[in-house]
């Protein structure tokens, strides 16, 4: 009896209790996901939130950053939420877009940016090119159409040359919130987001990893694997050219007093001159500060016995302490195409400016080895090369990993020099020749243009590495490399558009909008993710830029765009940027925030937007780490 009434007792207590706690409770309101209809649209643009460590925290672009819940909700509720989420923002997306291709594959629909979410959208359809989701935008700045004919004859590279003393671009470069150069309210918006991009990711490391090579941003540790400040020294120009003074001090202020070359360990050639002499270069061209170009030349000249084989074709390994070079067991002691042919740009820069021809010297005679070489019947490059003489091991011919470069360099070196130097010419005429012959494929049922490997016959693989290409073929028509030939320039810079086309279609066919690194194609299906994983790679970008800034057609920088808010939404950490495992799921971080993503990407991303007379493409060529170089002979 007693304990009957003790439990009749307590309910009694817990009545009112109960009641007074949920009505407090109704007052607060309860934890729920906000409407999807009512809440802000996503945005790019970096908030003022910052976590226990201090550092900027990514934007809310994920349905769960829209959670406010008590606790921690378990993983099933956030699939849950996310699930519902996107199936209303699917929903929307297919009454607001009208999507037509010939032979279009089912996949999910393309989404605009919120902030254009209330502008005209519209299907625009190009000779040869298939119909894809255009976004009304007004273009901004003047477009470069001249070009400059052929100069013909070998000519002395350091003849006549002046020294390039190149402004600063300081008052080019628009305002946070501004513009300049005939900008729009549009493309400076985008302009300031990435430059934030930019600057969450260069915060980052300089709070984690400052003077390491690059940053790793899950484990929150630095990375070392040349051991020279890679971060730093390649991002110099990018920060020059989007106005960052103080973060380019103070990068400046670590190359004079804490970059050395005196390290005893084993290094890749190639990766020093494309980040390190290159990134230096571009630095003292767009400053005049001797200091750049003096530690160019200090690292420059370390590096020479790399060349010291009987046919020029230079080492890939050196140790800048002991000087010594080798090709390492693990690739058969051969030479690498790709390695061997993409030093030539930074060689001559650094002969043009110091006045020494012995770098140039060095570089150009690996091509006349190469140019003499004995290559298979199709007349292209394969992929390693014996660098005792010059004889190529394995038949492998790609524009991917390991050949890539080398092509690009051939028309690029032509462009450096002024279009003096016609060996450069003929051997990139040569070889664009025997790609289109050999190379070029299309898929069905789509009709994608694109670029296979070679191995004893045909490979339909393309890297991402191949998408540089688009690029690379509409700048040889813009600059006339073939002479006065319209109809062959026409068929580049065609081919330039449709090789860029399908790379947009390896990013907005996955379901994050992030390409893989590899795509096999298949008859009837156009194309599978053959490796899924985003690295944060620049190809496509940097053809965007190139595309955007010979034919002003806005459409490339909406491309741009949307690779970019894919970055942000599934690349983006509280510490940096990573690269994505699975560009199907969007599952699975890696942990590396690539120097090239600030060097490359985000530099191409940027200029997309930018006032074209920034980096104008008729007074600069870029190196394959996306380093402007002046012309050689303008003033």
């Amino acid at each position: 009896m007693i304990a009957f009434l003790r439990k009749r007792f307590t309910l009694v207590l817990l009545i009112p209790i109960l009641f007074i706690v949920g009505v407090v409770y109704l007052m607060h309101g309860a934890p729920t996901l906000k409407d999807p209809s009512r809440a802000p649209p996503e945005s790019v643009f970096p908030n003022s939130n910052t976590n226990p460590r201090g550092n900027s925290r990514p934007p809310p672009t994920d349905p769960v950053d829209q959670f406010i819940p008590p606790s921690d909700p378990t993983p099933e509720e956030i699939d849950e939420q996310i699930r519902r989420v996107a199936e209303e923002q699917m929903q929307i997306a297919e009454k607001t877009h009208k999507i037509s291709r010939p032979g279009d594959l089912p996949r999910e629909p393309v989404r605009p940016p919120p902030e254009l979410a209330d502008q005209d959208v519209q299907d625009t359809e190009s000779p040869n090119e298939g119909r894809a989701l255009r976004v009304n935008t007004v273009e901004g700045g003047t477009v470069h159409t001249g070009g400059g004919g052929i100069v013909g004859g070998d000519a002395a590279l350091l003849e006549g040359m002046d020294d390039v003393m190149i402004p600063s671009p300081q008052d080019a470069v628009p305002t946070p919130g501004g513009g300049s150069s005939g900008g729009n309210a549009n493309t400076n918006e985008r302009m300031d987001a990435v430059r934030d991009a930019f600057k969450h990711a260069y915060k980052s490391y300089t709070d984690i990893a400052w003077g390491m090579d690059e940053l790793m941003p899950q484990s929150r540790r630095g990375e070392d694997w040349l051991g020279l400040g890679l971060t730093i020294v390649d991002s110099l120009d990018t920060m020059h050219l989007m106005g960052l003074t103080k973060e380019f001090d103070e990068g400046r202020e670590w190359v004079a007093n804490n970059l050395r070359f005196d390290k005893n360990r084993d290094i890749s050639f190639f990766e020093t001159t494309i980040r390190v002499v290159g990134g230096l270069l571009t630095a003292y061209e767009l400053t005049g500060d001797k200091m750049f170009l003096n530690k160019a030349e200090e690292l420059g000249e370390r590096m020479l016995p790399a060349f010291d084989t009987p046919t020029g074709i230079p080492f890939t390994t050196i140790n800048l302490a002991t000087r010594h070079a080798r090709n390492p067991d693990w690739n058969g002691r051969v030479s690498i195409l790709s390695e061997a042919g993409t030093v030539q740009m930074e060689a001559a820069s650094l002969s043009h400016h110091t006045g020494k021809k012995v770098y140039n010297d060095k570089a150009r005679r690996v091509i006349t080895s190469l140019d003499g070489a004995q290559k298979p019947s199709h007349g292209l490059y394969p992929v390693y090369v014996d660098p005792q003489n010059a004889r190529f091991t394995r038949p492998l011919v790609t524009l991917g990993a390991l050949g890539d470069s080398f092509y690009e360099y051939l028309l690029k070196m032509w462009i450096l020099t002024g279009k003096k130097d016609d060996m450069f010419r003929r051997m990139y005429m040569d070889t664009a020749g025997n790609i289109i012959k050999h190379l070029i494929k299309t898929s069905t049922p789509t009709g994608l243009t694109y670029i296979a490997e070679y191995e004893n016959g045909p490979v339909d693989k393309m890297d991402h590495l191949v998408c540089f290409a688009g690029g690379m073929f509409a700048l040889g028509a813009h600059h006339k490399v073939m002479g006065d030939d319209e109809e062959l320039q026409k068929e580049h810079m065609r081919l330039g558009k449709e090789i860029t086309r399908t790379c947009h279609e390896m990013y907005a066919r996955q379901s994050t909008g992030l390409a893989p690194e590899l795509v096999r194609f298949n008859p009837g299906s156009d194309f599978m993710p053959g490796a899924t994983k985003y690295i944060l790679r620049p190809e496509t970008v940097e053809s965007y830029f190139v595309l955007y800034r010979l034919t002003g057609d806005t459409m490339y920088q909406d491309w741009g765009w949307e690779a970019f808010q894919a970055m942000e939404r599934y690349c983006r950490t509280p510490d940096g940027y990573v690269g994505v495992r699975d560009v199907n799921e969007g599952t699975g971080k890696d942990d590396k925030q690539q120097s090239f993503f600030l060097a490359e990407t985000l530099k191409y991303l940027y200029l997309l937007f930018a006032p074209t007379s920034l980096t104008p493409l008729d007074e600069y060529v870029f190196t394959t780490e996306a380093h402007p170089l002046k012309i050689f002979n303008q003033k």
